[in-house]
């Protein structure tokens, strides 16, 4: 299983090869970051940053978590140009965003912060049975389950293809 990492501060583990980094808003990385295997990260949403973000950071008082339609649009552009949509979120959050990108093909990044390495299989049944957010395996690309906000970076495992 792959572990990649991302952080607002752009600290890593010592041989970090798989990272996720902000397109946009405060913690913009700069597009040179030498890291092997990226991923950009969204706060914006909507299509514009589709074609170069390919995670939408679905979290309360980023403009991609209101009801704009930004996270639908964002992901509705992604399935335009043949791309995939994977959705940064919380648990409690995932309901939410199943709800304003119905009908599209999206992934789940799913944070817990427990430090807990969960299976597809047990986030699965959590999301169900405690947070209403009805996701299945397919649809499940990684876990977020360690870091937080005094965290220099945040570590997750890959569970679908980078």
């Amino acid at each position: 299983m792959i572990k990649f990492y991302d952080s607002a501060s752009r600290k890593f583990p010592q041989g970090a090869t798989h990272v996720a980094l902000y397109y946009d808003g405060l913690y913009a990385a700069p597009m040179d970051e030498p890291f092997p295997y990226r991923r950009w990260i969204t706060i914006e949403g909507g299509a514009a940053t589709a074609r170069y973000a390919g995670i939408a950071d679905f979290e309360h008082l980023n403009p991609v978590y209101d009801d704009s339609g930004r996270l639908r649009d964002w992901t509705a552009e992604r399935k335009a140009i043949g791309k995939r949509a994977r959705i940064y979120c919380n648990r409690s959050d995932a309901h939410l965003a199943l709800e304003q990108t119905s009908g599209l093909p999206r992934l789940f990044w799913i944070a817990t912060l427990d430090n807990h390495q969960w299976t597809p299989a047990e986030l699965i049944a959590d999301l169900k049975n405690n947070f209403g957010a009805d996701i299945s395996e397919s649809e499940l690309w990684a876990n977020q389950y360690a870091g937080g906000t005094n965290a220099d970076y945040d570590t997750s495992n890959l569970f679908g293809d980078w």
